[in-house]
């Protein structure tokens, strides 16, 4: 509860349901049999409010992830694969004159940046897809994981989708 509580802290759910906790323990020791029965039938439920909220959240949180990805990264992809089949511009090579060896290194680079950008717009959407599956099977940490893990995806799929656009 305290984990999600520092991951949520505007969640009043998770507010409520610790104050709760807090009166009954303080009010433990003075509990006799009945009112300990009736403390496991607490415990229960609030088991199930956590497990509930988790469940909420992970789903958000997935909403999200399956959202993160630009599509400047599969445009990446989808160009560097043209290239390597040879059916974009940029794989054939020029002649080697001297007029066109500036021209030569300049196809090269973008080639290769082109390469990178796919090989980065690709590594981003498997750890997308993992955090995918992840969130099938939720629990605090896996949501503070992959929260994490989201926000910093956001920012390298912003900066591929800026170097495609520039790279275009």
């Amino acid at each position: 509860l305290e984990a999600l509580r520092r991951l949520y802290p505007g969640a009043q759910a998770l507010r409520d349901q610790q104050e709760e906790i807090r009166a009954a323990t303080r009010d433990l020791r003075r509990q006799d049999e009945a009112g300990l029965k009736g403390l496991e039938g607490d415990l229960k439920a609030w088991r199930e409010v956590t497990t509930t909220f988790v469940g909420n959240a992970a789903r958000d949180l997935r909403t999200e992830v399956a959202a993160e990805a630009p599509g400047a990264g599969a445009d990446a992809e989808a160009a560097a694969n043209e290239v390597r089949a040879g059916r974009h511009e940029l794989c054939v090579e020029l002649p080697g004159t001297l007029a066109s060896g500036a021209l030569e290194r300049l196809r090269r680079g973008l080639v290769t940046d082109l390469q990178r950008l796919a090989a980065r717009a690709g590594k981003l959407e498997r750890e997308r897809q993992a955090a995918e599956k992840a969130l099938a099977k939720p629990d605090a940490g896996t949501l503070a994981r992959e929260q994490a893990a989201h926000r910093e995806r956001v920012g390298a799929w912003r900066n591929v989708a800026e170097d495609f656009t520039t790279w275009r």
